[in-house]
């Protein structure tokens, strides 16, 4: 799959519950604007040409890591790949899928909040993040675009 595919630096398994899988019945993987952030399969030089190497930390090395919940890092991750000459694309080579039960019903014995609560703060900090890296890219100060 990858040597078909040499400039797909993001591929990500599709999911038997996205509409994407209708696309992917004649050919395997695709390239797409979009893709959900469940799993990813990212080539090492797609990161070392987006990595931050003045800021060899776990907070800004690949992603602007102040997004605990993770809320748009794949608009992130694929607006850098696609600026440096990278694309993103989906397999139905592989397949994943995300169990939510755990989050759903075991919330407590995992230590954190319920699935409600766990998605407005996913969105509301997410939205706080995006506002506060536009302001970073929009004024200079991001250097890992």
């Amino acid at each position: 799959m990858l040597e078909a595919h040499p400039r797909a630096g993001i591929i990500s398994p599709c999911s038997r519950r996205w509409g994407e899988r209708l696309l992917l019945v004649q050919e395997k993987t695709k390239y797409f604007w979009f893709i959900h952030n469940n799993a990813y399969l990212i080539r090492r030089q797609l990161i070392e040409e987006i990595c931050d190497r003045d800021s060899l930390d776990y907070i800004d090395f690949l992603l602007m890591g102040n997004n605990f919940r993770g809320y748009g890092i794949e608009h992130e991750l694929i607006a850098k790949a696609y600026v440096n000459d990278w694309a993103a694309a989906i397999t139905a080579e592989v397949w994943a899928e995300e169990n939510e039960v755990h989050l759903a019903k075991r919330w407590a014995t995992i230590k954190t909040a319920g699935y409600a609560e766990n998605f407005e703060n996913y969105v509301a900090e997410g939205r706080k993040w995006m506002r506060k890296s536009m302001d970073l890219i929009a004024t200079g100060q991001c250097n890992n675009m």
